[in-house]
């Protein structure tokens, strides 16, 4: 006589299975169009001009879909959350509306594909993240809101790290990119993003004017936060993602490039 299915086992296995899920981190796809045409645009802004469609073609579709589909396990028969953005500071709004919800489970890792890092370099954040914000502790950051009038599209993820939101960071770079110029050294560990982690530190303000930053002690130093760099073209997902945006940038991206977003609705259900 065959032996019968132990259901209780099986039934218990499964709710295991589900619990150990829904401990895990939940997983971030970030993608901006701008990693996905030929060569970089700088020195942009969120209100420029669409750049030529000749000057940086954007991918193909046969490409494009290659990459949602074999290097980040998307599937059009298995859609997952997601939507479009236009500018990336709204990346950073939905996830607060996600989290405050109770959809968005913090800290989450987050898989960043663009051409910029999006972490500040150059803007006029930098001096209130290091000086102001990051001597606050973690949970009190946000309190005041007055960090809202320092957000942007350059600078969002840098806040988001600031708040506790991320545990894991995969910049995924575009394969023109050039890190030297677009990293704020201070919110690395050792001031080298080579280092693999993100380590966020609030300094004196004084002494700050006077020395350079790493002669100085931080008054305030964030645990470290893994921080992974990667080319594009040699980027594959270890897991399956809870939730996928992707940017249009329209300063920083050729009209003909919005046709990719079109196609990555098809692997999205839009929330």
């Amino acid at each position: 006589m065959p032996e019968l299915p132990n259901r209780g086992l099986e039934f218990a296995r499964e709710i295991k299975r589900i619990m150990k899920k829904t401990m895990e981190a939940m997983k971030i796809l970030d993608l901006d169009l701008d990693c996905f045409i030929e060569g970089i645009v700088h020195y942009s802004s969120d209100e420029g001009d669409r750049p030529d469609n000749k000057e940086y073609p954007c991918w193909h579709e046969e490409d494009f879909r290659d990459f949602l589909e074999n290097q980040c396990g998307l599937k059009k028969n298995r859609r997952i959350q997601g939507t479009t953005v236009t500018r990336h500071v709204e990346t950073f709004q939905l996830w607060r509306k996600m989290i405050e919800s109770g959809e968005l489970r913090i800290p989450f890792e987050v898989i960043h594909v663009d051409a910029h890092s999006d972490m500040g370099i150059g803007e006029k954040s930098v001096y209130y993240m290091l000086h102001e914000l990051l001597l606050k502790p973690c949970h009190h950051r946000m309190e005041t809101g007055e960090y809202i009038k320092y957000l942007s599209s350059g600078n969002y993820l840098a806040f988001a790290l600031s708040f506790g939101w991320i545990n894991k960071l995969t910049f995924v770079h575009h394969i023109d990119y050039d890190n030297n110029d677009d990293f704020v050294l201070q919110y690395f560990k050792g001031y080298n993003p080579d280092n693999g982690y993100v380590q966020m530190k609030g300094y004196d303000k004084l002494r700050s004017e006077c020395e350079y930053y790493n002669d100085i002690a931080p008054i305030l130093t964030d645990p470290d936060i893994p921080f992974v760099l990667c080319p594009v073209n040699e980027f594959t997902a270890s897991d399956s993602f809870n939730f996928a945006t992707i940017c249009q940038s329209p300063g920083f991206t050729p009209s003909s490039a919005d046709l990719l977003i079109d196609l990555f609705r098809d692997y999205i259900i839009d929330s």
